[in-house]
C-alpha cells in the first residue's frame, strides 16, 4: 500500500509545480457577482480537501500504524467534499439554466465537463462509500470491498491529478484574492460556511472514534487487497 501513498504524494506535488509554473488567462469575476461568490467559496474548499489529501496520502505511505489516522482524515474529508460538490454542482445547473452571470462566465474546457468530472465525482462517491463500508463491517459482506477501495482510489488519484492541472492555478488565485479583499456584501455569510464545514469536518471526526471499527481487528490486520499494478 505505500507505494500508493508515494505515487498520490508525487502526483499531488506535480499537481503544485504545474500550478506555479505554467501561466493561466484566467481572470477573476467582479468580487461582488454571484460568480465570484461561488468561485471563492468553491476555490477555499477546494484548499482544505487538497491539505486533507496530502494527509490521507501520507497516511497511506505508513498504512497499518497510521489506519486510525487514516480513518480520522477520510471522516474530515466528508464535509468539504459536499461542500465542494454543491457549489460546483450549483454553478453548472446555473449555467444550463442560462442564468445570465454564469453564462458570461462561460463553462469549463469540454474535457472537464464530460470526462474528468464525471470520472471524478463517481470515484469520490466510490472511494468514500467503500471506505466506510470496510470502517463500518469490515469483510461482513466479503473482502472484495477492500479491493474495490483501492481501484477506485487509484481512479480517483488520476482523475484528482488531472482536475488540479486544469484549475488548481485558478483556485490558487481565487484563495488569494479572497485572503485579501475586504468581505464585500454576503462574505461574512461565505466565511461562516467554510468555518461551518471546518467545524463539522472535525466534529465528524471525533465521532468516529466512538465506534470500534471490526477494521482493525479483523480484514485490516491480516488481508492485502489484490496487487494493483501502477505501470
Amino acid at each position: 500500500m505505500s507505494k500508493f501513498g508515494a505515487v498520490f504524494l508525487l502526483l499531488l506535488l506535480a499537481a503544485v509545480l504545474s500550478a506555479a509554473l505554467i501561466p493561466t488567462t484566467h481572470k477573476p469575476a467582479s468580487s461582488a457577482s454571484r460568480v465570484a461568490v461561488n468561485e471563492r467559496l468553491t476555490a477555499v474548499g477546494g484548499a482544505l480537501i487538497f491539505v486533507l489529501l496530502v494527509a490521507i496520502a501520507i497516511t497511506i505511505l505508513l498504512i497499518r500504524p497510521l489506519l486510525p489516522v487514516h480513518y480520522l482524515v477520510g471522516f474530515a474529508l466528508i464535509p468539504p467534499l459536499g461542500l465542494k460538490l454543491y457549489t460546483t454542482g450549483y454553478r453548472f445547473v446555473r449555467y444550463y439554466l442560462r442564468d445570465g452571470d454564469f453564462r458570461l462566465a462561460g463553462p469549463p474546457p469540454l474535457m472537464s465537463r464530460f470526462v474528468v468530472a464525471p470520472v471524478l465525482v463517481a470515484s469520490t462517491v466510490a472511494v468514500m462509500g467503500t471506505g466506510l463500508e470496510l470502517w463500518a463491517v469490515a469483510d461482513r459482506f466479503g473482502t472484495v470491498w477492500l479491493s474495490l477501495h483501492t481501484v477506485s482510489a487509484v481512479v480517483f488519484m488520476g482523475a484528482i491529478f488531472v482536475h488540479l492541472l486544469s484549475h488548481l492555478r485558478q483556485s490558487a488565485g481565487a484563495v488569494a484574492d479572497d485572503a485579501r479583499t475586504r468581505p464585500p456584501e454576503g462574505a461574512i455569510t461565505r466565511r461562516s460556511v467554510l468555518l461551518a464545514c471546518a467545524i463539522l469536518a472535525v466534529a465528524l471526526a471525533a465521532a468516529s472514534l466512538t465506534y470500534a471499527t471490526p477494521f482493525d481487528s479483523g480484514l485490516g490486520a491480516g488481508i492485502e487487497p489484490a496487487p494493483i499494478s501502477m505501470s
